[in-house]
């Protein structure tokens, strides 16, 4: 291996000093997808990075709690209210009861 800086050309007696000199140096080429950064605009070139992974569709948006299906996930969001939002929401204009599910209510009605 070369212990030469890429950078600024000065040459080192070992790869261990050339590492450390190579912290003294800006890294100013950030790649776009994943953030890391780089002493050469080549080297942001040719690096592969994988880009953060997208959330599921059965992602909590809020906490990343992962479900089986949307139905859990909505089941799972209304932790996320604030307390009373649901029973104001679900609950019976007749007779007052509350319910955490809109088809139950229906049910019910």
């Amino acid at each position: 291996m070369s212990t030469a800086c890429q950078v600024c050309g000065e040459s080192f007696e070992s790869v261990r000093l050339l590492e450390g000199h190579m912290k003294t140096h800006p890294k100013p080429y950030r790649c776009d997808r994943c953030g890391t950064s780089f002493f050469l605009p080549g080297q942001r070139a040719d690096h592969r990075c994988v880009p953060p992974p997208s959330p599921t569709p059965n992602n909590c948006m809020l906490c990343g709690a992962s479900f089986p299906s949307q139905a859990h996930l909505k089941l799972h969001l209304r932790e996320h209210l604030p307390d009373g939002f649901i029973k104001h929401s679900l609950t019976c204009d007749i007779c007052g009861e509350s319910y955490k599910d809109l088809h139950m209510l229906q049910l019910h009605r």
